[in-house]
């Protein structure tokens, strides 16, 4: 099976450049987060998530993700992942702790 992954909301060009050109990606290039039951029926066939913290990835969510091997979530948080629920599914759940430390500095700074 191919490898294919959901990006569940916009995500820069150059971040989406990364992907390495063989995987399928399904692409929601709105700021809208998906409805539960949305977001399911596209993870389905899926063996990643890139979401941001507008996206909840719960028990409901990874039982009907079956193929799903990692979640990455473009956040410092993870809160709005059921850490425990993907381990328990084997999982891998990422967050990029550092995306907002520059922007804050500056912030901080001004």
């Amino acid at each position: 099976m191919p490898k294919s992954i959901l990006i569940s909301n916009v995500l820069p060009e150059q971040a989406r450049a990364m992907i390495p050109k063989e995987y399928g990606v399904d692409y929601n290039d709105t700021d809208t987060p998906l409805p539960k039951a949305e977001l399911i029926r596209r993870l389905r066939g899926k063996q990643a998530l890139i979401c941001h913290i507008i996206s909840t990835v719960d028990e409901e969510v990874l039982a009907g993700a079956s193929d799903l091997k990692a979640v990455c979530n473009v956040a410092v948080g993870f809160n709005n992942i059921d850490v425990a629920a993907c381990r328990r599914r084997g999982v891998v759940v990422t967050n990029t702790p550092d995306v907002l430390t520059e922007t804050t500095a500056d912030f901080a700074w001004a």
